[in-house]
């Protein structure tokens, strides 16, 4: 019966190499999260504080430092050109979630603009709560 050979002494560093290389890259990973660097950060959401101007439409605000911006994540129907159904009703569900003065934290997306020109930006109303 063939025995099993060992793992080479050579093969041993190797993997304790691989290993050692994938905990830093954990750890660096869990630390820029915890920072605010990633995308998962939790500081991220206090870097920018804006104004809503307006509500151009269900899914694009103007802000008062940030211009035109598109909300990520948000694909409503369009309510300009060519009027989809349940457009009208999506700009007036935002414009009375996002009324103007409303005070919005505000995260930039990796891509600055979009096709249109629009910032992109991912955003949360800040609540007053007292």
């Amino acid at each position: 019966m063939p025995r099993a050979s060992a793992p080479s002494v050579r093969a041993i560093p190797t993997r304790i190499v691989i290993l050692l290389l994938l905990a830093v890259v954990v750890v660096v990973g869990v630390a820029m999260r915890d920072r605010g660097d990633g995308p998962g950060g939790r500081a991220a959401w206090s870097r920018a504080s804006d104004v809503v101007v307006r509500v151009v439409d269900g899914d694009t605000l103007v802000l008062r430092s940030a211009g035109t911006s598109r909300l990520i994540g948000v694909d409503t129907p369009e309510v300009f050109g060519r009027r989809e159904c349940f457009g009208a009703q999506a700009s007036a569900f935002a414009k009375r979630l996002l009324a103007p003065g409303a005070r919005v934290e505000v995260q930039r997306d990796a891509e600055r603009r979009d096709r249109y020109g629009r910032y992109l930006r991912v955003s949360r109303r800040v609540c007053n709560r007292g």
